[in-house]
């Protein structure tokens, strides 16, 4: 009867520890989600660049300008990203999707039809 009881306790304790291990690797991803802090310049013009900054920025999939345009963009460095004013865009957030997350710019970028 012993070697029952220290069979389910170990059992338990493995799948203690394996409950532990998967909360752990969710909390590790929610570290990585991205943030914006700033927006260079915040009026832009279509077809002209602005620059995003922030933090974990390096695995960035997608940008997407007022919830409609999908962006070209170029990851400069895991706290920048250039993004190019799509045309057609519209003034509003921002969105920056990555593997860990997404987030949206807090203030609008006001967008200037291009001179095309």
């Amino acid at each position: 009867m012993t070697q029952k009881i220290k069979s389910a306790l170990l059992l338990a304790l493995a799948g203690a520890s394996l409950l532990a291990s998967v909360a752990f690797a969710g909390e590790d991803k929610t570290q990585n989600r991205p943030t914006i802090q700033a927006i260079e310049p915040e009026v832009a013009i279509e077809g002209t660049k602005i620059t995003l900054e922030g933090t974990n920025l390096a695995h960035v999939t997608k940008v997407v300008f007022a919830g409609k345009q999908d962006a070209k963009f170029m990851v400069a460095s895991n706290h920048e990203i250039l993004v190019t004013v799509p045309e057609g865009a519209t003034c509003g957030p921002i969105l920056v999707v990555t593997r860990a997350g997404w987030v949206k710019t807090v203030e609008p970028v006001f967008v200037v039809p291009g001179s095309n």
